[in-house]
């Protein structure tokens, strides 16, 4: 595919949104958990990636004991403040995954032994999170309907902007289909379609890269391995995105199917499969790459697809690409 169809396919996208509100609410698929007490910030940082703050929202994860990602996250403080200590009524909002919510709230609680922190979920009908992006992000941001928001950090710039709202002000000029479309093109992978609770480790799922973690905070839950990983420098498969390269076979290409080479290939970097399709919208996907195949031609059930790694060019350190003996 050559370079001039790819820019023809981005200017058409960006031409068409152009004439387009672009925000979502999240109510059918996210909801939220409120954690309320003194002990707020105290316990939540024993059990995320990131460190937990009181003056801004900020995006983490939530790993096993083996330091593999159980959920991923958003948390917004209720009330934003300059102190980080000493805060009698600390209070945070954090966004998971709605289908998810019974099985995050008894691990949270799981851990709250004697920690002042009152964890409940909050009624749907009462609070939602609203989303929007490009030229509709910062409309979204200063919603006066709304809670702190933020610039989605996972994003290389100020590109989407999300907001907890109250559910009545809460809607959508688009489809749920498209704020995920959105995400594949810039590799921004969300949730357990994408991010595989119990199985996916943080640096393959680009936490790193997402600023959710912080590498230099004090003990939390599956750090150890998270702190080893990042000290030795060997991640060898991350998730990125991708672009289908023939349209009229985007059918062809399914969730779970493995990727492989091309016939035009020079041979076989190892004998392990290049990786596999997480999730596709339209021309773009997530897969999760074997970085040692970064430079090969590579296909989907015989559809050529094109690995869009430009995306993360400056944190594919070589560190990230090292391979196994």
């Amino acid at each position: 595919m050559s370079l001039k169809y790819l820019k023809s396919i981005k200017s058409f996208h960006f031409e068409v949104q152009q004439k387009r509100f672009l925000s979502v609410c999240l109510k059918p698929i996210k909801q939220l958990v409120r954690f309320e007490g003194p002990d707020t910030q105290k316990f939540l940082q024993g059990l995320t990636t990131q460190n937990v703050t009181l003056k801004k929202p900020f995006y983490t994860g939530f790993l096993n004991t083996s330091g593999r990602v159980l959920f991923d996250a958003f948390c917004y403080p209720e009330s934003l403040t300059n102190t980080e200590v000493s805060t009698p009524n600390q209070k945070l909002l954090i966004e998971v995954e709605k289908f998810r919510i019974e099985e995050f709230l008894k691990h949270v609680k799981k851990y709250k032994l004697r920690y002042k922190c009152n964890v409940t979920a909050v009624d749907p009908e009462e609070l939602s999170v609203q989303v929007g992006w490009e030229q509709d992000a910062e409309k979204v941001m200063s919603d006066k309907h709304s809670y702190p928001s933020m610039w989605d950090p996972r994003f290389q710039g100020p590109m989407l902007s999300r907001r907890v709202v109250s559910s009545y002000a809460c809607s959508s000029d688009v489809a749920l289909e498209e704020y995920m479309a959105f995400r594949y093109r810039h590799g921004i992978a969300e949730g357990s379609m994408e991010i595989a609770p119990g199985s996916a480790f943080p640096m393959e799922s680009n936490l790193d890269w997402m600023k959710g973690i912080d590498f230099y905070k004090g003990c939390y839950l599956g750090q150890e391995l998270t702190v080893r990983t990042y000290h030795t420098g060997v991640t060898r498969k991350r998730i990125l995105p991708f672009m289908i390269e023939e349209s009229s076979r985007i059918a062809d290409i399914q969730t779970s199917s493995k990727l492989g080479l091309r016939a035009s290939s020079a041979g076989r970097v190892s004998s392990r499969s290049p990786g596999k399709v997480l999730a596709t919208q339209g021309i773009y996907g997530l897969a999760m790459v074997r970085l040692e195949y970064l430079n090969q031609p590579l296909m989907c059930n015989g559809v050529p697809i094109r690995i869009m790694n430009e995306i993360w060019n400056e944190q594919l350190q070589p560190s990230d690409t090292k391979t196994e003996n």
